[in-house]
């Protein structure tokens, strides 16, 4: 039953559900206000068994809404919902004063959340609804087939004005149709702009792939051509002409690792690159990634101290690109270590998820670069942009732990006060 992943309609869903709760204290607080400071001389029992009615089906739906997507993506449960909540709406207008109710301005505002991401007819279809379900409501009162509720001393009489009825009727079919077309026009115009900023930009990640990918060819080759050239396999170099080759050979890797990067990137952002999750061992994985970036560390003969909690239970996740996450990591804590310094890798069972974190004692972030360390190509102080790098690491990573459901962030107490970079994955 568990979803992880929740649709642009369950996440609209939930929040108009949040909306209604806010509704359900606001109308509380009025009743209270109505009834205890006011005097007014409608029922409180009713009233309140109404609103623990819309506290339960609000919940129930929100539940619903969140694991079983036809609840929020299929029209007859739309409908359904919005009848509900106009039911409720009508029913506290009956109990707080019929045509006098001050709860007949709700009809509104439930209109506008429907007609913002419903079809048209089926949002008008609804505001005749809300109508004939007041006309119906004032009717019964007028006609004393259902009693009618006194909001004002001395009592008035307006329940009993036919006339008074009619126009409060119009008025509120014609309000909540005009409400409906205004919200129905504004929303399908941000839709279509919406639309067209996400093709604009898929265009144009499409367009980087395939820039990407041709990049890829020739480079892969002309690093083959230099690795076979070092080796001497076409004959002997001298001196003066193994050098040049070893800058060819790193600047067309590191042009790779870019271009790789790069494209990860742009898959995660565009929704391509789909994570495969398969419950492993987060302390086996990290073993791997260490042993990945032993040459490195052992070049700056850095201590690495490992506080692993021996009873992590397995974590969903895709090996290779939590891997690549925390070789991000531990290459940064690495590069911005002094020589012989330590680099400390930590895990944690917290509540419902797995933490782990990277600490270095190096150089530091500044805090006016700590909010913009993980945008692209971002690189913070004179002293760090020395360290080379392709500057996309840490958005890279930033993507797949979120992509993984989970959060990346760090902590820095400033200049040469080291770094620490936190990971956590939901159980």
């Amino acid at each position: 039953m568990q979803q992880t992943t929740l649709t642009e309609n369950q996440q609209r869903e939930l929040w108009f559900i949040r909306i209604r709760w806010a509704a359900i204290i606001l109308i509380t607080a009025v009743v209270f206000f109505l009834k205890h400071v006011q005097g007014a001389g409608f029922p409180l029992l009713p009233s309140f068994l109404i609103i623990i009615f819309s506290i339960v089906f609000n919940t129930a739906y929100a539940i619903l809404a969140q694991y079983y997507r036809p609840f929020s993506e299929n029209m007859f449960f739309n409908y359904f919902r919005a009848s509900v909540d106009l039911l409720v709406v009508t029913l506290f207008v009956h109990l707080t004063g019929g045509i006098e109710s001050p709860f007949v301005l709700l009809y509104l505002p439930e209109l506008v959340m429907i007609s913002m991401f419903s079809a048209g007819a089926f949002a008008y279809l609804l505001a005749a609804q809300a109508t004939a379900l007041f006309i119906l409501n004032c009717t019964l009162e007028a006609y004393l087939l259902i009693p009618h509720y006194n909001l004002s001393s001395p009592p008035a009489a307006l329940h009993l004005n036919f006339s008074y009825i009619t126009s409060i009727s119009i008025a509120l079919l014609f309000v909540g149709i005009l409400l409906v077309y205004l919200s129905s026009y504004l929303s399908g115009k941000f839709i279509e702009k919406q639309n067209k900023v996400e093709e604009l930009s898929s265009a144009q990640a499409n367009f980087m792939n395939l820039i990407m990918h041709e990049t890829k060819s020739p480079l892969t080759s002309i690093i083959g051509y230099t690795q076979a050239l070092s080796k001497e396999s076409f004959g002997k170099l001298t001196e003066d002409q193994k050098e040049p080759l070893q800058v060819i050979q790193r600047q067309s890797l590191r042009i790779l690792n870019m271009t790789n990067d790069l494209l990860d990137l742009a898959r995660l952002e565009s929704g391509m690159s789909k994570i495969k999750k398969t419950p492993l061992s987060l302390a086996d994985v990290l073993q791997r990634a260490i042993e990945e970036m032993k040459p490195m560390q052992n070049g700056k003969k850095l201590d690495l101290v490992q506080e692993i909690s021996p009873d992590l239970p397995p974590v969903p996740l895709e090996e290779e690109k939590i891997i690549q996450v925390i070789t991000n990591l531990l290459s940064n804590a690495i590069k911005f270590s002094k020589p012989k310094g330590k680099i400390f890798v930590s895990t944690q069972l917290l509540d419902k998820k797995v933490q782990l974190s990277v600490r270095d004692e190096g150089m530091g972030i500044d805090p006016q670069d700590l909010p913009h360390i993980f945008e692209k190509f971002y690189r913070s102080s004179k002293e760090a942009a020395a360290v080379r790098g392709t500057g996309l690491g840490l958005a890279l990573s930033k993507g797949i732990i979120e992509a993984h459901g989970g959060r990346l962030w760090a902590v820095s107490g400033g200049h040469d006060k080291g770094a620490v970079f936190h990971f956590t994955l939901p159980l």
